[in-house]
């Protein structure tokens, strides 16, 4: 009788701890959710390290490569014409760009375009950033920063993520970050 006692003890003790285990991760998604409003994150986390990718020529003819981006306050990001919350957040980024290179930092923004798009107001408004055009197709740049969503804002310090936005009001403080 005792062997049986301590036998539903022990399994009553593992299924305590289990249920604890999944309490305190439930717990930290809610946090997580809280913290983000609610809203998907970037893939890349604060602390990844910066990706490896091959160096992007931009619209002004600099090249931009992995090895420079790792020596500055870097601001990378990831926008398209055609999304409504892009166009509210790049004069933001612009901002935040404009601040950053001031002290010795480096702001690219990847805009993402398909066959068609009209790129005139999406460059006025992204004046005074460095510019890499993402064509149809050429998905290598976008899968090695894990972007899933647009906007994307990613701030680099020594080689690793300091921290990350998907909106404007987050995008307005990254260049203090």
């Amino acid at each position: 009788m005792l062997t049986v006692l301590t036998v539903a003890v022990a399994v009553l003790a593992a299924m305590c701890a289990v249920n604890l285990a999944l309490v305190l991760r439930l717990s930290a998604i809610v946090r997580e959710v809280k913290a983000t409003g609610g809203q998907s994150r970037p893939e890349l986390l604060v602390g990844d390290r910066l990706p490896e990718f091959a160096p992007i020529e931009t619209l002004d003819g600099g090249l931009v490569a992995r090895e420079q981006l790792q020596k500055s306050p870097t601001l990378i990001g990831f926008f398209t014409p055609t999304c409504a919350p892009c166009h509210e957040a790049m004069p933001d980024f612009a901002t935040a760009a404009q601040q950053l290179l001031t002290y010795g930092g480096r702001a690219v923004a990847m805009v993402r375009v398909h066959r068609g798009d009209d790129l005139d107001e999406t460059l006025e408004r992204l004046q005074g950033c460095q510019v890499h055009l993402i064509h149809d197709g050429d998905t290598e740049l976008m899968q090695a920063f894990k972007v899933a969503a647009f906007p994307t804002v990613l701030r680099f310090e020594g080689g690793s993520v300091a921290a990350t936005s998907i909106d404007a009001v987050g995008i307005k403080h990254l260049a203090h970050a």
